[in-house]
């Protein structure tokens, strides 16, 4: 039982630290992007679309494999950048590794994502020390 509520523990640190992660990456990406924060209906729900996403991402953390969380930061950050590369972004037109998209968007997933990944992996070790 106890081994079970370790489990439920990591799982739900991760869950938050990349929901956190993807809050403040989103914000400090919309502050650059556009120098303001005009908290609309739209921002709201790509808000909350990012942090659900980072927080079901985040998950990965809490693989066993490798055992260095900046390691696991970092492979977390390539499997969401080529998910996106090669799932997500030609499912909605925008081609493989962007390609139909332009230069903007191929380098957005990577600026984006590079920085989430790290700070959710800090906040997970922040978080995971007792």
């Amino acid at each position: 039982m106890n081994s079970f509520r370790d489990l439920l523990s990591k799982v739900f640190t991760a869950y938050m630290a990349g929901l956190i992660s993807g809050l403040v990456i989103e914000i400090i990406w919309i502050l650059v992007t556009t120098h303001s924060l005009n908290l609309n209906e739209d921002l709201k729900l790509e808000l909350y679309r990012m942090m659900i996403w980072g927080g079901v991402w985040a998950l990965l953390l809490v693989s066993p494999f490798p055992k260095n969380i900046w390691v696991r930061s970092a492979a977390m950050a390539l499997i969401v950048i080529l998910f996106n590369y090669m799932i997500r972004m030609p499912y909605s037109g925008d081609g493989f590794f962007a390609s139909n998209a332009g230069n903007d968007v191929f380098y957005a997933n990577l600026i984006f994502n590079c920085p989430w990944a790290l700070l959710a992996g800090f906040i997970y070790k922040l978080a995971s020390n007792k």
